[in-house]
């Protein structure tokens, strides 16, 4: 297993844990309580971006995971690595617009996308 496919391979082990992490958001942010309190729309919007962005984690580390060669050696694999690393490097650029970087908690998630962004910019540049 060459950089890239190994570099793609942590990529999708990091990427299926945060699809593991939006599994949790329910509980972990006490949705049943707090969600109530928004309009209809604006619950059902969440939720369903929510699991829309779970069911996207582990596809794509699926397929991070699955064919870490095909995704480092061909134009279509290359096309879609380039999208993943976009995706985490636009996250942990949100990261602190929304939430500050005043809290180490903040901090630590930035890093966390931003080490999965590494994760796949490595083989879209390599």
């Amino acid at each position: 297993m060459n950089l890239e496919q190994l570099s793609l391979t942590a990529g999708g082990v990091l990427t299926v844990s945060v699809g593991l992490f939006h599994l949790a958001f329910w509980r972990l942010f006490d949705w049943k309580d707090e969600l109530p309190r928004l309009q209809p729309v604006n619950r059902g919007v969440l939720q369903v971006l929510n699991i829309q962005i779970t069911v996207m984690a582990f596809v794509l580390g699926f397929v991070s995971l699955r064919y870490p060669a095909e995704l480092s050696s061909t134009p279509l694999g290359q096309a879609l690595v380039w999208g993943i690393a976009v995706f985490w490097l636009v996250r942990a650029l949100n990261q602190p617009l929304f939430w500050g970087m005043s809290s180490r908690v903040s901090m630590a998630f930035t890093a966390v996308w931003a080490i999965i962004a590494l994760t796949y910019l490595i083989p879209a540049v390599l």
